[in-house]
């Protein structure tokens, strides 16, 4: 199983991003990061035992930071040795709760993801119902995905994922168990960020019965509520 992500040289919760690699490396996974050339310049030296790869794939011009774009990274899972991807928030730890095992066999026919849990230190808290952090694919489902705006790090890239797999009759299963924690931080991007970003879905994905302007947010919960009711939920 390979873990993909993009490291953030600025993340507010500086230590996180390394517990959150140490969580996944020892469930068993091999762990890529991709990044702009200028900040694998800063975190290979950092993060000793993360691959990182090199992109110039990123929404810079649109965010103001080079967040990458989700096309760079499905497209780098194509070129990658490996069937089993996890696609993962880089500030989201993984407990042994789950079974990659069993996630392996599950992948094989349905796109596999989980909520996380928000906490302030301590692993309790609650299920982050408006988004996923976790994404387990099998490259039989990359070339589903069309190229898109969207990227890692923003908002509205963790409904591009498990939307598109539905729309092309991919069944989505959610980890019911807690398996996901994150530490609660301040958000990290503007209101204006997230204006884009539901923008792209709405146009992307021509969910025009939507203004574009005054109904992103209406359009975010049809569009979450879709996938959470289309889904089966699962222990794994």
């Amino acid at each position: 199983m390979i873990a993909i992500t993009s490291i953030s040289p600025n993340h507010i919760n500086a230590g996180i991003q390394q517990k959150a690699i140490d969580s996944w490396v020892k469930l068993g996974m091999d762990v890529y990061s991709i990044n702009s050339k200028k900040e694998c310049e800063i975190l290979e030296p950092i993060y000793t035992g993360v691959k990182f790869l090199q992109t110039v794939r990123t929404m810079e011009k649109t965010y103001g930071r080079p967040h990458v774009n989700i096309s760079a990274i499905i497209d780098a899972c194509k070129e990658m040795q490996g069937d089993e991807f996890c696609i993962i928030n880089s500030d989201i730890e993984l407990t042994e709760s789950v079974s990659l095992a069993n996630v392996s066999k599950e992948i094989l026919n349905n796109l596999v993801i989980a909520n996380r849990i928000n906490h302030n230190g301590d692993y309790k808290g609650n299920t982050y119902l408006a988004g996923f952090d976790v994404f387990f694919i099998h490259r039989r489902f990359l070339d589903l995905f069309p190229q898109s705006m969207h990227a890692m790090g923003m908002t509205f890239v963790d409904y591009f994922i498990p939307y598109t797999a539905t729309q092309n009759g991919v069944q989505v299963v959610i980890i019911e168990q807690p398996f996901a924690y994150h530490l609660n931080h301040a958000a990290q991007y503007s209101k204006d960020m997230w204006l884009k970003s539901g923008r792209f879905f709405l146009w992307e994905n021509m969910l025009y019965q939507f203004n574009d302007t005054t109904e992103v947010g209406k359009m975010s919960n049809f569009v979450y509520n879709y996938i959470y009711n289309s889904s089966v939920k699962k222990k794994i």
